[in-house]
């Protein structure tokens, strides 16, 4: 596996995650924290919490570190979660900047909360988390369609071609 390739999906990650979140932005309160059917994790905060705080536990897991979950209390709101998000992203573009073909190709061991501890080739982790993201963007953007903020296009392809 060659470390460009992953740099590029950080790229494209960021791109698709920017789109989502300066949607989210416009969304009243009362839409972005009510409950709503179709997302994994209640309402458009959860779901979006959810995206961005996975993002951390991957990168932690990468780094070496104990994973710590992200939940509504510390982050109550969307000025909370943009926070999380651009210290994230500055913490991810840290990483990737240093990553190598070795390191992608090498084993990485994580713990799972339940003590157990899992190993993998770190480049199918790093695939894991796009994809992982692509589920929680996509349900967000459902939800932001409904509310007539859609965020338009999110395909890998169309981003290749335009960027």
């Amino acid at each position: 596996m060659d470390v460009e390739y992953f740099r590029m999906l950080f790229d494209y990650n960021r791109w698709a995650n920017a789109k989502i979140l300066d949607q989210a932005v416009q969304a009243s309160e009362a839409d972005y924290l009510g409950t709503h059917a179709g997302l994994s994790f209640d309402n458009l905060h959860g779901t979006l919490l959810h995206l961005v705080g996975s993002e951390m536990t991957w990168l932690r897991r990468w780094s070496g570190q104990q994973a710590i979950p992200y939940t509504a209390d510390q982050m109550p709101d969307l000025a909370a979660l943009l926070a999380l998000r651009a210290d994230a992203e500055a913490q991810q573009a840290g990483f990737f900047a240093k990553l190598t073909d070795e390191r992608v190709n090498a084993d990485n061991t994580y713990a799972l909360p339940n003590g157990n501890a899992w190993t993998h080739k770190l480049g199918h982790q790093m695939a894991h988390w796009v994809n992982h993201a692509t589920q929680y963007r996509s349900e967000a953007a459902v939800r932001l369609t409904e509310l007539g903020l859609s965020p338009g296009g999110l395909d890998l392809a169309a981003w290749l071609h335009n960027r």
